[in-house]
This record gives structure tokens, C-alpha cells and sequence, in this order.
């Protein structure tokens, strides 16, 4: 069994080189690596180019022109080049450890009908950004306990369960049932695996077998900052709700965020509240 890894890079290059050096270390081999850069301005180009040229593994894709067309499209061209029937994704500033495609291959073996892996995460990187996802983790954790398969669809009314990108290995064909064009970017992950889960059951993995790295200059932490994505996310809920044959069960935030108008308030006053936080904190430093 063969293994298509998608990696998306845009103006990574102090980290890209830690996350190919992963794939290579791997202990089960029958891998390829598909690296889509998405217009790096940076030396991410020339990092990726040397470990081809050493490596007919892997393989390096830009869209035309070296232009930037997002996330969604660069995730769109990794699926269209792989080759193999089962996708591990990898985002550029993340790791994994050296028998992440093992312990996925190994439950596989144990679960032949799963279309849908993912697993236990360590965070490394910026203290305060782990920090404040100690609580998040709290809960996942309370979730799953041990290597399972859940149908999980619910769960999802109430969080995004997959942390990272990092942590997923999926059936291809699965995957490209469902649609990719979200109406918010940053999360273009939960807008995915919500629509898996509807006809999906899916399989965790209770080990640490994805570095995923946390820091300030993150495509959602820099995302987080504007109000036009806290706009975007007032149109998460009503959008992805009206794709479902099955009726969800919602925590009260997202059940209220359903009728647009109350969706817009509320993440408007998510960005104002975020504003003013920044603000006095700043502050206290001068009082």
C-alpha cells in the first residue's frame, strides 16, 4: 500500500526543511511527497527543489505562473497530482514523528473499512499559544480515550475535533465527494471533515504522532487578526448546515449562529471583544 503526503508551503522556509526531513525519516517507505508551493516570495523554492533533485519521491507542483491562489486551490492541485488512494496531509511548519505511516498502515490493517484516521498530537513552538490550547485539548481528550471508531458528526456540532491537518489520513476518493469551496478559509479543514463525518465513521489513534507547531505568524493566527474573517466565519454555520441530509445536534453559540443576522452580530462582537482585549493588554504594561 502506497501513501500520497500533501504538503501546501507558502513563505515557510524557515520550517519547510524540518517538515520534508519527517517524511524522509519515515519507517514505512512506500510514500510520495507532493509539495505545492503557492508563491513563495521566500527561499522556499530552492529548499524543496534540492531534496527532489535528491529524492524521486518527491515531487514539487506550483500553480501557473508561481501565482498565489490560496490554500483551498493548493490543496485541490495536491489531490489532482497524487497517485495512491490514501492521502496524508502535512502542513509546512508541522512535523511527524518518524512511525506516523506505520501506526496509520497498522490500524488500517485492523479496521479495513475506515475511510477517516487521525491521532493524538504534541504542540510545540510559542508557550502562551499552547497554553490557551490546554482547554481545547481538555475536551478532546475526554472524547477519546483510547484507538476507536466513532462516528463523530455531532461532535463537530459543538467544535472542530481535528486539530491539525497533520494529525488526518484519508480515502481519496471519500474525500473528493464533498465540497471544497468554504466560505471561510481558515477553516477550511472543519468545513471538510464535517461533511466526511456525515457518512463517515472515524478512526483515532490515541499516540502523539504529529508535531504540530504553534506560533504567531500561523495562517490562522494572522487570519484571527481581521475582522473580515470573523465576517466569513458568521457564514460558516447557515452555509454547511444546508449540506447535511442529517440533522446535527448544536451547541447553543452555533444553533444561535444559524439565522445569518444573529451569526454576523455575534462574530462582530467576537472581533470587537478581541480588539479591546489586545488593547488593555497593551496597556498594562504602561500602568
Amino acid at each position: 500500500m502506497k501513501i500520497s503526503i500533501i504538503i501546501t508551503s507558502y513563505n515557510y522556509a524557515n520550517f519547510i526543511q524540518e517538515s520534508i526531513e519527517s517524511v524522509i525519516n519515515q519507517t514505512y517507505p512506500h510514500w510520495e511527497l507532493i509539495i505545492i508551493d503557492d508563491g513563495s516570495k521566500d527561499n522556499s523554492l530552492n529548499i524543496i527543489k534540492k531534496y527532489c533533485d535528491n529524492d524521486s519521491r518527491i515531487k514539487l507542483f506550483t500553480h501557473k505562473n508561481n501565482e498565489n491562489k490560496g490554500l483551498v486551490e493548493s490543496i485541490k492541485l495536491g489531490i489532482k497530482k497524487s497517485q495512491y488512494d490514501w492521502i496524508a496531509f502535512l502542513e509546512s511548519d508541522d512535523c511527524l514523528s518518524p512511525n506516523y505511516l506505520e501506526e496509520k498502515i497498522k490500524f488500517l490493517s485492523r479496521h479495513p473499512k475506515c475511510n477517516f484516521i487521525y491521532n493524538d498530537i504534541e504542540c510545540f513552538g510559542n508557550p502562551i499559544k499552547i497554553k490557551q490550547m490546554q482547554k481545547y485539548f481538555s475536551k478532546l481528550n475526554n472524547f477519546w480515550n483510547k484507538e476507536e471508531i466513532k462516528d463523530v458528526f455531532n461532535e463537530f456540532g459543538t467544535q472542530n475535533i481535528i486539530p491539525t491537518f497533520s494529525c488526518v489520513m484519508c480515502n481519496k476518493t471519500e474525500l473528493l465527494k464533498y465540497d471544497f469551496d468554504t466560505v471561510c478559509l481558515p477553516v477550511i479543514d472543519y468545513w471538510l471533515w464535517w461533511q466526511f463525518s456525515e457518512n463517515n465513521q472515524f478512526g483515532y489513534i490515541n499516540k502523539k504522532l504529529t508535531r504540530w507547531r504553534l506560533h504567531i505568524s500561523s495562517y490562522l493566527s494572522d487570519a484571527s487578526r481581521t475582522l473580515k474573517y470573523y465576517l466569513q466565519r458568521s457564514r460558516f454555520m447557515p452555509k454547511i448546515i444546508k449540506k447535511f441530509t442529517r440533522k446535527p445536534k448544536l451547541c447553543t453559540l452555533y444553533t444561535l449562529e444559524k439565522n445569518q443576522i444573529l451569526g454576523t452580530i455575534i462574530y462582530t462582537l467576537f472581533f470587537i471583544t478581541r480588539k479591546i482585549t489586545i488593547i488593555h493588554n497593551r496597556l498594562k504594561k504602561y500602568i
